[in-house]
């Protein structure tokens, strides 16, 4: 039965085509009885190669190059009298039968798009929702989310504001800032700034931060960790860094696709720039439960050196799966994976990858893959062998081997500073590192020791900013 009504959709989009085909040669010849030869005009009337082939973007060009049209159109009408009267004292050219048959031929484009969109010649297993989600039936292969970053779009990118510290006690203050995240030239930039340029150094260890605001966009977005307020003391400094971690929680979640991300990653001591995604629902549970998939990670330190001689600072991204049945039992060694780059991230755009389909999870630099995780029939459970974990399996209910990865997640980008977690004790670093990843000083340590690392960040240039150029999401 599906396929009959399939055929029947198929004819009416056939006589759409047929329509709007006959439409725009009526108002090409009405064009021509008026005298008005404008080739831009002319050209943007061309409508035979505008074919159904199930590609909607083709059709929101058509749309973009009619409007274009419309306004043409109403130019040269007030520009010029194209009205006039025939040799039979009829008239034969209006700016309103203009606009009327202009009309007609857009609302033939808006139903044509409107069927191709719910006629799929391949249905996607991809799911999306948000307010700048896709409202109607996704096909595979369309181009679901993006941002060229022409402006910053504060519909789609969501600023955290807290001092939570990425629960990993990190040094940064995450604002709404123009400071600290910024337009120019297509580009977004996330860069960080010093809260003692703001508010004096004694600030520190001496004052007091409620980040409570008093409009919807100022809300304190994590309570977690002392996120909304703080107070300074000598033996405990207030996060010294001001910087901004950016969402699409509200605007765009996805299940299924391949997102693409072209960055420059940041150069300057104990930054640490991420591309990532959390769920929106926790379906399973809080972190680490309904997962984390971190499409990028770096350090900023240019001269990072592990135990084995291996840069681990601008040298090396990683990608990683974060998932397990409670906080403390994260397997996500079994889901890491790392490349080098003897240049730097630093010093060149690349493009992080991420391909998610039904079964798997596939990362990639550059179009190069670097690892691609497919658990067995029994599940992340099975793959990280998880029954003596003593924990009962929250992914058991679901239909998917991919639990939890079988949900829909959003995108963040951010730069974060330091913190007790990523940046390792015994790495070799010019200059040493201002503190121990054991201290309940870390803070304090950390800016008191700015002598090691500020220089490093250059905040005169872009050094230290982390750069962003699109962020494009295709459906599989």
């Amino acid at each position: 039965m599906s396929g009959v009504l399939e055929d029947e959709n198929r004819k009416k989009l056939k006589e759409h085509v047929k329509e709007m085909e006959h439409t725009v040669q009526n108002l090409e010849e009405k064009i021509h009885e008026s005298d008005h030869t404008d080739n831009q005009v002319m050209m943007s009337l061309q409508c035979d190669k505008i074919k159904y082939h199930g590609i909607s973007n083709q059709l929101e060009e058509a749309l973009k190059e009619n409007q274009q049209l419309l306004n043409i159109l109403q130019q040269k009408c007030n520009d010029n009298d194209i009205s006039r009267t025939n040799s039979q004292g009829d008239v034969s050219r209006s700016c309103s039968t203009m606009s009327i048959v202009h009309l007609q031929y857009n609302c033939l484009l808006l139903g044509l798009f409107h069927s191709s969109k719910s006629q799929c010649a391949t249905p996607s297993p991809t799911t999306a929702s948000g307010t700048h989600a896709p409202t109607s039936q996704i096909c595979s292969g369309d181009l679901i989310f993006e941002d060229n970053f022409d402006d910053l779009n504060l519909q789609k990118w969501n600023h955290e504001n807290t001092l939570a510290g990425g629960g990993n006690w990190e040094f940064e203050w995450y604002t709404n800032s123009r400071y600290n995240s910024y337009v120019d030239g297509g580009i977004i930039f996330l860069k960080p700034t010093l809260v003692a340029d703001e508010n004096g150094e004694d600030f520190l260890w001496s004052g007091h931060l409620d980040i409570n605001g008093g409009s919807p966009a100022d809300e304190c977005t994590n309570p977690q960790w002392y996120g909304c307020i703080r107070d300074g003391s000598e033996a405990s400094y207030l996060n010294p860094i001001k910087s901004a971690r950016i969402r699409t929680v509200y605007s765009f979640s996805f299940k299924y696709g391949k997102i693409e991300v072209r960055a420059k990653l940041p150069a300057g001591d104990w930054l640490w720039p991420a591309i990532w995604m959390l769920p929106r629902w926790n379906q399973y549970s809080t972190w680490p439960v309904s997962g984390e998939i971190d499409i990028m990670e770096s350090r900023g330190n240019r001269e990072l050196v592990n135990g084995s001689g291996v840069n681990i600072g601008t040298q090396l991204v990683s990608s990683t799966l974060h998932w397990g049945p409670a906080w403390n039992i994260n397997m996500y060694q079994l889901t890491h994976v790392e490349k080098q780059n003897p240049a730097g991230f630093d010093t060149d755009w690349h493009n992080y990858q991420l391909l998610w389909d039904e079964n798997s999870l596939q990362f990639s630099v550059d179009d190069e893959v670097l690892a691609r995780y497919e658990p067995p029939a029994g599940g992340f459970w099975e793959w990280g062998n998880l029954d003596s974990s003593g924990w009962d399996n929250p992914w058991k209910r679901s239909n998917s081997k991919l639990a939890p990865f079988d949900q829909e997640y959003y995108i963040l980008l951010n730069l974060g500073c330091g913190g007790l977690a990523y940046f390792p004790d015994d790495a070799s670093n010019p200059g040493g590192k201002p503190w121990l990843n054991t201290s309940p000083t870390a803070s304090t340590d950390f800016w008191t020791g700015r002598d090691q690392w500020l220089p490093t960040w250059q905040l005169e240039t872009d050094n230290a900013a982390f750069q962003v150029d699109y962020v494009r999401v295709w459906a599989l």
